[in-house]
């Protein structure tokens, strides 16, 4: 049952146009009906109350289809008639656990086969029969090329692909050293390029995928104790942005399909709690 709470357009719209708009016939009866109420309902205190009740309830239905739109790569066209999630094969990197682990239980919540790339061992609360698990350091470039051959012939080529996995620190710039600074940027940007090496070319070719970035708001916000965290995520934003909006767009797609034929999706969700979103996407 569709609960309608105080702020909803639905509930405040119709009773501020009750208390500005309606004619007499309506507003005394409900006036009658209120009892002693009416007059304070009726005042003008209480009717800008309503106006702002019913203004921030359109703000907020307003925000949640940006929400929507934006998950959906900017694009009001809704294309879940092409994706049938029995047959889909996502890719989730770092899925073993945190952020990963809670996007791979959405995706086969789905009913959809999904590959997990991972340097930590399979947890026995993942093992499931539309779970496949290969172990990848996703920071080597020939591992990420051998485990995407497994996966394709094992299991298929996927058309979803989650660049989640990454690590933080606690250090200043003086205190990091320079294999840790290969280690971080190799795991949270570079692996980037690997996966998209390694999976991209079919999704194009099919003309159907959905690339998902998790980043971080440490993309917008560099804490001194963390420059080497926030520089990655600030790179994952710029590789979103600058290869997934442009270069796939203008440099892989065919100059004869039309923009509302293009049926690849970037998404990217710079999360503030452990509880993504990206699986409504």
């Amino acid at each position: 049952m569709t609960r309608i709470s105080i702020t909803s357009p639905y509930f405040t719209g119709p009773l501020l146009w009750v208390l500005c708009g309606a004619p007499s016939s309506i507003q005394l009866p409900v006036s009658r009906l209120l009892g002693h109420l009416g007059p304070f309902v009726f005042a003008p205190r209480a009717i800008f109350a309503v106006k702002l009740l019913f203004g921030l309830g359109i703000l907020r239905k307003a925000n949640n289809w940006l929400n929507r739109v934006a998950t959906n790569g900017w694009r009001v066209r809704d294309d879940k008639a092409r994706w049938d999630w029995s047959k889909e094969v996502a890719v989730v990197t770092g899925g073993c656990s945190g952020i990963g682990e809670i996007v791979v239980k959405g995706l086969v919540a789905r009913g959809v086969r999904v590959v997990i790339l991972d340097v930590q061992p399979l947890p026995e609360r993942l093992e499931n029969n539309n779970i496949s698990y290969f172990h990848c350091d996703i920071s080597k470039s020939e591992a990420v090329l051998k485990a995407a051959e497994e996966v394709k012939s094992l299991v298929g080529n996927p058309s979803i692909l989650v660049n989640n996995a990454g690590i933080g620190s606690g250090s200043t710039i003086l205190e990091t050293t320079p294999e840790h600074l290969h280690k971080i940027f190799g795991i949270n940007l570079l692996s980037f390029w690997f996966t998209c090496a390694a999976f991209l070319p079919h999704m194009v070719q099919e003309n159907k995928g959905h690339i998902v970035t998790v980043a971080s708001l440490a993309s917008f916000v560099a804490a001194p104790n963390r420059v080497d965290y926030t520089s990655t995520k600030a790179g994952a934003l710029a590789f979103h942005e600058g290869n997934y909006r442009y270069s796939l767009v203008e440099n892989h797609v065919s100059p004869f399909l039309k923009a509302s034929h293009w049926n690849f999706s970037t998404t990217i969700t710079h999360q503030t709690s452990i509880r993504p979103s990206v699986i409504q996407a």
